[in-house]
């Protein structure tokens, strides 16, 4: 076998399986009524080579530890359940079955490095058009015949194929990964960037874990730094009223948001939503196009949240000073990193910074700080707004969390800068300035810009496809896109991209499993508009699928060219999209 080894565990009543799968060879394990697990082999291919599988901390490597200790399948198949169903952390199962996975395998479980928000192995499949999407053939509680055997073992080696074709999408943040646990002595190559941020902090600091008690009954009071000061009677009246207000967790230690922040703020006729998350205008379909004596810019703050958490001394309860100064530490680490052109260095510190902000709101972390979460977001929002109000002589086009755009006229411009200066100076933040030709919101997380050199900046349901996003008619963004950055007609994109049948395809979740014509699909779905399509439904309810009127399911890509797309249906897509970006003078 080559170096990497990739795995997964199938397990049932009746039958147990191990597959594994390198570059260049297969493998499989079984316990059926005629056969029994080769304890030796799997044991020098668990201590020899680097393995690598999804969620498999959790199921696969207790799974095959248990197997090893010679049980049956129907102690495995308890054992799975248990896993499964308890809704406890597979290490508490594990310590009460008295089982210890050997620290000297060498594994990586590739569901936390992966980016975006966590979803299921099919769907990441689906996302990278892998080849073919399949659900599990029998229901785990089934009694596994002779004859399903193969059925099994295909299936498992094709989620084998997916974990390495997901691997080979994320080896650059693995290999990160490796890099920082060299220069800390820690493994971190299956971890999330705020597990990465909160292990490296923990053993700087020497930090246990800690029980986080939600106390439902506990309050907290916000408390605004000295800089921030307003001059509109609103303003002034809602700083007013969050110090004021007794802010509360829920039973997951989250805060809530309570009346003071639902509110809504109008300045200078745009209106804005404050939150726990951040603050943000309300545009929708909105096209902002500028002349030549006018100018389209979006401001955006450096490092937003750690600037704000150093300018202001704000730590943890329970860490005290000590995490405040290496905080600092990294921080000015990493603009030396950046001056020096060291990414390495620059890449850790940003994980460090930008993922420990996301373990402040976690009842399971060490860094768990509900104070600190609430400060930190609440003066980000307070602080654009004091520069939002001194804008009155231009126009508001976009506010998200850290960022402004703003147009106004070009001759304003050195009005302009003095605003922004006035405020770096004033709260000690840093701006950056992109500078746009147009900028068309479908919401105000959801747009294209065109940037001064013709770039493109896509955000929400226009931005490219990766792991973190569902493929949804990309020829149809692509099209609008197209037709915006370089005015090509949306006909002319979809007809000249006809054979990439990838381009055209819808990918979704259905709860329950979806049903085209009677044939069972499966809970990740992939279709296409055809000439020839039909609904999808779901197998619980019979509810049609969202948008899958005229859908023609494609679950295997066979690469050969697909002859009835019904191309309307696409064109008329990218029309809607126009208009729901503003552009009200596109017909079809």
């Amino acid at each position: 076998m080559s170096k990497e080894v990739f795995l997964d565990v199938e397990c049932y009543p009746n039958y147990f399986l191990i597959c594994f799968k390198s570059n260049t060879k297969n493998r499989f394990y079984e316990i059926t009524d005629t056969s029994v697990l080769n304890y030796a082999e799997i044991s020098t291919i668990m201590n020899n080579y680097l393995t690598i599988g999804f969620n498999s901390k959790n199921y696969d490597l207790p799974m095959i530890t248990y197997a090893l200790t010679g049980v049956n399948r129907k102690q495995l198949k308890e054992f799975s359940d248990q896993i499964i169903t308890s809704k406890k952390p597979s290490w508490e199962i594990c310590n009460n079955y008295n089982i210890q996975i050997p620290y000297k395998w060498n594994h990586i479980d590739i569901i936390e490095p992966t980016p975006g928000v966590r979803t299921s192995l099919k769907m990441y499949g689906a996302r990278m058009h892998t080849n073919v999407l399949q659900d599990l053939p029998l229901e785990p509680d089934s009694i596994i015949e002779n004859k399903d055997h193969d059925i099994i073992r295909e299936y498992c080696f094709n989620d084998i194929t997916i974990t390495m074709e997901l691997y080979n999408e994320i080896q650059d943040r693995i290999e990160l990964r490796e890099k920082i646990g060299k220069i800390y002595n820690l493994e971190l190559r299956s971890k999330s960037d705020a597990q990465v941020a909160e292990t490296i902090i923990k053993k700087l600091l020497s930090i246990k874990s800690y029980n986080n008690v939600i106390d439902l009954e506990k309050t907290y009071r916000y408390k605004a730094p000295e800089f921030i000061k307003f001059n509109y009677l609103e303003l002034i009246e809602l700083l007013h009223s969050l110090q004021k207000t007794d802010f509360k967790c829920n039973e997951k230690g989250m805060l809530i948001k309570n009346e003071a922040l639902k509110k809504q703020i109008k300045i200078n006729n745009t209106t804005f939503t404050l939150g726990i998350g951040g603050l943000h205008s309300n545009e929708k379909h909105q096209a902002t196009l500028i002349n030549e004596d006018e100018f389209l810019i979006d401001i955006d703050v450096v490092s937003y949240y750690p600037s704000i958490i150093l300018n202001n001394n704000y730590y943890p309860e329970k860490l005290g000073g000590n995490f405040i100064n290496l905080y600092k530490l990294f921080y000015n680490e990493r603009i030396k990193a950046k001056e020096n052109n060291d990414k390495i260095k620059s890449d850790t510190y940003k994980i460090i910074l930008n993922g420990s902000f996301g373990k402040f709101g976690s009842q399971f972390s060490s860094l768990y700080s509900p104070n600190l979460l609430l400060h930190t977001t609440l003066t980000g929002q307070l602080s654009l707004l004091m520069l939002i109000e001194n804008l009155s002589a231009f126009e508001i086009i976009s506010t998200n969390t850290d960022s402004i755009t703003i147009k106004g006229k070009k001759a304003l411009m050195d009005v302009l800068d003095k605003i922004l200066k006035r405020w770096e100076k004033t709260t000690n933040f840093k701006l950056e300035k992109t500078y746009y030709k147009a900028v068309y919101h479908e919401s105000v997380n959801s747009y294209i810009g065109i940037l001064e050199d013709n770039s493109i900046k896509c955000k929400g349901l226009y931005a490219f496809e990766g792991l973190d996003k569902n493929p949804v008619s990309t020829i149809c963004i692509e099209a609008v896109i197209e037709y915006l950055q370089h005015k090509v007609e949306i006909e002319d994109t979809i007809f000249n991209n006809q054979d990439n049948i990838k381009k055209f395809l819808l990918i979704r979740k259905v709860e329950g499993g979806a049903i085209y014509k009677d044939q069972y699909l499966g809970r990740i779905v992939r279709w296409y508009y055809s000439t020839e399509g039909d609904k999808i439904t779901y197998k619980t309810s019979g509810n049609k699928v969202a948008d899958s009127d005229g859908a023609k399911p494609l679950m295997k890509l066979k690469g050969e060219k697909i002859l009835d797309i019904d191309f309307k249906k696409y064109i008329d897509k990218s029309y809607k999209m126009l208009k729901n970006l503003g552009i009200k003078c596109i017909t079809n």
